[in-house]
């Protein structure tokens, strides 16, 4: 089984922990109010924040594939989609840096059902070279798979 973005879970994290610090950082520029409703702002803005981070974390799955099968893992179970059912591989245009390493956002479209197609994003980083290899698989096992850049 070979990765295709086996950190994306933790990738898909930095968005909520930068906006609960935000939120921390703003609950301390209102000097003014007293410490008990302070705390209370505290609390509510972290507890919020927690929560996020946790349904992100939970939603996030990590992705390897193989010649058969792509495989959506997560803390409870791992979806197996054939790579026949794909139906297309596309470059989004957000990006982020994290610690100097450029990432790019990628979608797949995939058939879960006679008539419903799902579509999974992911993050890849410049440094790897997953994704190409990925798609030279996709060419070969599933011709018919759009890839779009």
């Amino acid at each position: 089984m070979n990765k295709l973005s086996a950190n994306n879970r933790s990738l898909k994290l930095a968005g909520p922990i930068v906006f609960t610090i935000i939120g921390i950082v703003v609950a301390f520029l209102f000097p003014d109010l007293p410490p008990t409703l302070k705390i209370i702002e505290l609390t509510c803005v972290l507890v919020i924040g927690i929560l996020i981070i946790r349904k992100a974390y939970n939603r996030a799955v990590n992705l390897f594939y193989d010649c058969d099968f792509l495989y959506l893992k997560n803390n409870r179970e791992t979806k197996k989609v054939k790579l026949t059912d794909i139906t297309r591989v596309q470059l989004s245009f957000a990006h982020q840096r994290i610690v100097g390493i450029q990432y790019h956002k990628y979608s797949i479209d995939f058939k879960s059902g006679p008539k419903q197609i799902d579509t999974i994003e992911f993050w890849v980083g410049g440094l790897n070279d997953y994704l190409s290899e990925f798609e030279n698989y996709l060419a070969y096992y599933s011709p018919k798979t759009k890839i779009v850049q």
